[in-house]
C-alpha cells in the first residue's frame, strides 16, 4: 500500500463564507511560521465599501478577542485591494484579485472581511502551515 507524505512546502487552502456585515474574522491558523503564500479575493462586483485584511495574530478563537491589536495582533497593510463597485465587472462577469503574499507570519494567520453583505468578497487563501 502506498503512503503519502506531505511535503513541507505544500500548500494547505482555506475559503472564506458567511455574513461579513458585522466584521468577519476567519482565524485560518497555521501558528507561528506560517506562510501566507496567495490570497485570491472573489468578489461580485458590487463590493463598494467593503474593507479586508490580513491579521498576523495571536492563536485562540475569536471569541477570546486573541486576534484584537491590543493582544499583539498586527496586520499586514500590503497590497489588500481596495473595492469598489463595478470594479473589474459585475456579476458571473467579475474577475477576482489574484496577490502573492509570500509572507511568515509571527503568530498566527486571520483575513478580516467587514461591510457589504454575506459573500460579497471571499478570499480563497493559500498558507503553509506554521513549523513552529
Amino acid at each position: 500500500m502506498p503512503n503519502f507524505i506531505r511535503a513541507e512546502n505544500e500548500v494547505d487552502y482555506f475559503y472564506t463564507s458567511g455574513t461579513t456585515n458585522s466584521g468577519g474574522v476567519f482565524q485560518v491558523g497555521g501558528g507561528q511560521g506560517t506562510v501566507l503564500v496567495y490570497i485570491r479575493w472573489d468578489h461580485n462586483g458590487l463590493a463598494s465599501g467593503v474593507v479586508v485584511s490580513v491579521l498576523d495574530t495571536q492563536s485562540g478563537t475569536l471569541a477570546s478577542g486573541l486576534w484584537l491589536v491590543g493582544s499583539g495582533a498586527t496586520e499586514i497593510q500590503m497590497l489588500s485591494p481596495k473595492f469598489t463597485s463595478g470594479m473589474d465587472g459585475v456579476g458571473a462577469n467579475a474577475k477576482p484579485i489574484y496577490i502573492p503574499y509570500n509572507v511568515i507570519m509571527n503568530s498566527g494567520l486571520a483575513v478580516m472581511i467587514s461591510g457589504g453583505g454575506a459573500n460579497v468578497v471571499r478570499a480563497f487563501i493559500g498558507y503553509i502551515s506554521g513549523q513552529a
